[in-house]
């Protein structure tokens, strides 16, 4: 009786078996109606392999490789789906030499970069208004959630084993730094409760090494960019460090770290017109001095809170780091002009140099003042910024036009 059903498959024509298939939810299942019969393999395995692009489809949204024969479509669906079922522990694959375990990592790691590239790749500029669900962002959110990627960052040396260079450090900080809405976040508990390695973290901030590096300086130092992303989450969303959280989590939520919205891609977007952020510096005063001494400082340096000021800058499209493309290298000067001569005022200059995510929704800088120290002398700071252009403002400036008319 157990081959009964084999056989009534194998009489029936092969499009309607691919039309059955069709139906199966389960992979597992899947699987099954798979090995039943030669009549049920051809069926999925036949017409060029136009099954396994129309199941990947209805899974993930369109690749990039969109021209390359249907065989690849069900190589991918196969590694994506095994990787998204089973993960990878990120603790075990960090911490031990356990080939099995960073072999896992890898995979995982690798079907997120593809999905995170070819994430909105079916939006439209028809529909950059309109509400769009990304299959890719829901299955990375959802892998965010059940999975450890984005709570062991820069964990204790004690947990790292001497072999961590079978673990590509580079894709794993790649990928954890182009989800840092993740990490910025108060809705995912299982990150807020884990932080490691702030005080590197907060040695890196302020220190000065380069940003750039490589061949003409287009490749992005990952562990920088994630060592500030890491500083800011110990201080945004610890409620511990009785810093910025409170003003954090009373932000809305239109207001806070979001994701990127459109596929992203190589080249210069234009920045969005509405900002929110921090800024963060060490005053000498408590590295230098005793408390009750006396600090000289060059007035030209003092910030000048309140005060309008001018700022000339630059976005530079770089190369995609590890594949995934849309970064830019961000420069901007920031000064002020005397009200009477609107001459510039040379002893009040700010230089920022940073990195524009994937997305153009989050900025990570360094900030320093021209005028005020060099190489570790130097007074200077970190900077975050994140995009919150949206319906909101889009309303206000509607009613500040009806406003003028009337």
């Amino acid at each position: 009786m157990a081959k009964e059903p084999a056989h009534s498959f194998k009489e029936l024509p092969l499009r309607l078996n691919w039309h059955i298939a069709s139906f199966i939810e389960s992979d597992q299942d899947l699987c099954t109606f798979y090995r039943l019969c030669r009549s049920t393999h051809d069926a999925l395995d036949g017409h060029n392999m136009s099954f396994w692009r129309a199941r990947f489809l209805s899974r993930f949204e369109k690749p990039t490789w969109t021209g390359c024969d249907y065989v690849k479509y069900k190589e991918a669906y196969k590694k994506r789906r095994q990787a998204l079922m089973y993960g990878a522990r990120f603790n075990r694959a960090l911490g031990r030499n356990d080939p099995y375990d960073v072999k896992k990592a890898i995979d995982a790691l690798e079907v997120l970069r593809d999905m995170i590239i070819d994430s909105f790749s079916e939006k439209t500029d028809d529909d950059r208004e309109l509400a769009y669900d990304s299959k890719n962002m829901k299955t990375i959110k959802q892998v965010i959630v059940n999975h450890d990627l984005l709570e062991f960052i820069f964990p204790p040396e004690s947990r790292i084993a001497k072999h961590i260079r079978c673990m590509p450090k580079q894709l794993l900080y790649i990928v954890q730094v182009v989800l840092a809405p993740a990490i910025l976040s108060l809705d995912y508990h299982n990150i807020m409760t884990s932080n490691f390695s702030f005080p590197k973290s907060q040695q890196v901030v302020y220190g000065n090494s380069p940003i750039f590096g490589g061949i003409n300086s287009l490749d992005i130092d990952m562990e920088w960019v994630l060592r500030h992303i890491n500083f800011w989450k110990h201080h945004m969303i610890r409620k511990e460090e009785n810093t910025l959280f409170e003003a954090f989590r009373a932000l809305d939520e239109e207001d806070k770290p979001r994701f990127w919205s459109h596929q992203l891609k190589t080249g210069c977007s234009g920045p969005g017109k509405h900002w929110k952020g921090s800024y963060a510096f060490i005053e000498r005063v408590y590295i230098s001095h005793p408390p009750w001494s006396w600090i000289e400082h060059d007035p030209g340096c003092v910030r000048r809170l309140g005060q309008e000021f001018c700022a000339t800058g630059w976005l530079n499209a770089l190369p995609p780091q590890q594949t995934i493309p849309g970064w830019q290298r961000m420069t901007m000067m920031k000064y002020f002009k005397d009200e009477n001569s609107a001459a510039m005022d040379l002893d009040a200059l700010w230089a920022y140099e940073g990195v524009v995510l994937p997305g153009g929704e989050i900025v990570l800088c360094r900030w320093r003042c021209v005028n005020d120290g060099t190489g570790e002398s130097m007074y200077s700071g970190t900077l975050i910024l994140w995009c919150v252009d949206g319906p909101r403002y889009v309303r206000t400036a509607m009613e500040a036009d009806n406003g003028d008319i009337l």
